[in-house]
């Protein structure tokens, strides 16, 4: 069995005028790095209030 390889990211130094006016090339990184911040045991309080309501 072949190990899965992690995907190499690629880094657009320039996004095109198109990629900003849609908000994807910032909002992706933005929303990447609010996972990484978050504390496991804050992530499942949400999810239990979410369940609940």
């Amino acid at each position: 069995m072949t190990k899965n390889k992690p995907r190499k990211k690629i880094k657009k130094p320039n996004p095109s005028a198109k990629a900003l006016a849609s908000g994807r090339y910032r909002q992706r990184r933005v929303e990447s790095r609010k996972v990484y911040r978050r504390p496991k045991q804050k992530r499942v309080a949400l999810k239990e209030t979410e369940s609940d309501g």
